[in-house]
């Protein structure tokens, strides 16, 4: 009977010794991993990468995306564990809020005291007064265009669009929510992404005015640009300073504007998934971006230009590149950040799916 005590003691502290070495294993590992990251393009350009892991300690490992559409189906359908920190579009981070995908912040992952106004309360990476998001960069949606071709008059109203000097000149950026928003607040809708059966109807009926005017439809930002540089295209709505400000660097005549109708605040902040490894590294990975010195360095990446969130980020600017964004001192970027309205997502009148139906058959339409 002794014997066989024994034998079981044996056994259990043999069980709690391995469960011991696995969990000690397990964080080790855990704390030397590499800290992936999914992105917008820019993000992944090796100085930033660099910077991010000078003040980690840690190797950084981006994974990009093209649009909030890919990126929501790439964090919610990829493995637990697969993320540690997400760039996020602010209204499909609410999105994933809402469903549980991102973690909550504290107070002191987002919440610095020269943050621009329009961020203060949390807003827009937050949901029901919980914030889940550092707002990091952010810009205008309106118009870009060529000033060898349009004077500063032409585009104060994006009716420009159809006049006889823009056709066959116009570039348009596939996807749906930053050229359907502004054109919609184009059309005197005070609340340009909750649109009745009515008012959708009509702005379909203006992007089939528009189509014939259209010389390009582009999947990504880079062909945009390219676009843009070319010649091929001579104005672009739906976009702004990201675009105009690295043409502009290079030399070229091309501007943005905001036109008298107003234009969409385009959004971007980092968050923690749900099922992040260790949300601790998480956490300071985040505060390492968001030092104004590293802040800075995303308003000129090669893939577009950025306003950023926090103003002592702006000291760090270069002033030709504060300059192309319009944004020579905070103040600047404070006063065109209060002439915009975030973009969302559809709803609830209508929903993203007739949205993407009307998107779908002005991309068609000749």
């Amino acid at each position: 009977m002794r014997a066989r005590t024994a034998v079981l003691l044996i056994v259990v502290l043999a069980v709690i010794a391995i469960g011991w070495y696995w969990l000690d294993h397990r964080a080790s590992t855990t704390a030397t991993a590499p800290l992936k990251m999914l992105t917008w393009v820019g993000y992944d350009e090796p100085d930033y990468v660099a910077a991010l892991e000078k003040a980690t300690g840690r190797k950084v490992v981006v994974q990009t995306y093209s649009g909030g559409e890919q990126m929501y189906q790439l964090l919610t359908k990829s493995p637990p564990g697969t993320f540690d920190v997400v760039i996020v579009d602010a209204e499909f981070g609410r999105k994933l809020f809402a469903e549980k995908a991102l973690r909550e912040l504290t107070d002191d992952d987002w919440k610095f005291p020269d943050l621009l106004t329009s961020f203060t309360d949390g807003n827009p990476a937050s949901l029901n007064g919980k914030t889940f998001g550092a707002v990091a960069r952010w810009g205008a949606v309106g118009l870009v265009y060529n000033t060898t071709i349009f004077s500063p008059s032409d585009v104060q109203s994006y009716r420009v669009l159809l006049s006889p000097k823009a056709k066959g000149k116009v570039g348009i950026f596939d996807w749906y929510l930053p050229t359907m928003g502004i054109l919609s607040k184009s059309l005197g809708n005070s609340r340009p992404y909750d649109l009745n059966s009515q008012q959708l109807a009509q702005l379909e009926k203006y992007l089939l005015q528009l189509r014939p005017q259209v010389a390009s439809i582009q999947a990504d930002t880079g062909a945009v640009i390219d676009d843009l540089r070319s010649g091929r295209v001579a104005i672009v709505p739906g976009i702004g300073e990201w675009a105009s400000a690295a043409l502009q660097s290079s030399g070229l005549p091309i501007d943005y504007v905001v036109p008298d109708e107003g234009g969409i605040m385009w959004v971007e902040a980092f968050a923690i998934p749900a099922t992040a490894r260790d949300p601790v590294a998480s956490r300071a990975l985040i505060a390492a971006a968001m030092r104004p010195e590293t802040l800075a360095m995303l308003a000129s990446r090669k893939a577009y230009f950025s306003q950023v969130s926090r103003k002592t980020a702006y000291l760090h600017i270069a002033e030709p590149v504060r300059k192309a964004l319009k944004s020579t001192t905070p103040e600047d970027a404070e006063r065109i950040a209060g002439t915009l309205q975030f973009r969302e997502l559809p709803g609830p009148s209508t929903l993203e799916a007739q949205w993407l139906e009307v998107w779908n058959r002005f991309k068609v339409a000749r």
